[in-house]
C-alpha cells in the first residue's frame, strides 16, 4: 500500500520518511533556484541603473565643458568690450575724433533750455 504525498508550499505531509526527505530536497533545490533567479534579476536591474547613471554623468560632463568654454569666450569678449569703452571715454579719443572731423575747439560753452527737460549747447 502506497502512502499518498501532499506538498503544499514546500511543506511535505507524508507517512513515508524516505519519500518525504526526497521531496524536501527537491523543495530546497527549488527555493535555491528561486533565490538565484531573483538575485540575477536584481543584478540585471542594478546593472542597467548603473549604466544609465554613468551615461547621465558623461552627458552632464560634456555639457559642463561646453558651458565652461562658452563662459571663457564671453569673459574674454567682456574684457575686450571694457577696454573699448575705456578707450572711447578717453579725452585722447575725443581729441582725435575732433581733429578727424575738422571740428573747432570751442572757447566757451553755454547751455540754454529750449523746452522743459531739454538742453542744447551753444558756442559764444
Amino acid at each position: 500500500m502506497k502512502k499518498s504525498l501532499l506538498i503544499k508550499n514546500c511543506e511535505i505531509f507524508s507517512v513515508n520518511k524516505s519519500s518525504a526527505k526526497k521531496h524536501q530536497k527537491v523543495c530546497i533545490a527549488l527555493k535555491a533556484k528561486t533565490v538565484l533567479v531573483s538575485l540575477f534579476i536584481m543584478l540585471g536591474i542594478s546593472s542597467l541603473a548603473y549604466i544609465f547613471q554613468i551615461n547621465q554623468l558623461a552627458t552632464m560632463g560634456q555639457e559642463i565643458n561646453t558651458k565652461e568654454q562658452l563662459l571663457e569666450e564671453l569673459q574674454e569678449g567682456n574684457k575686450s568690450l571694457e577696454i573699448e569703452v575705456a578707450r572711447l571715454k578717453s579725452s585722447y579719443y575725443f581729441e582725435e575724433e575732433r581733429a578727424r572731423l575738422n571740428l573747432v575747439n570751442p572757447d566757451q560753452i553755454s547751455f540754454i533750455e529750449v523746452e522743459k527737460g531739454e538742453t542744447v549747447a551753444m558756442i559764444e
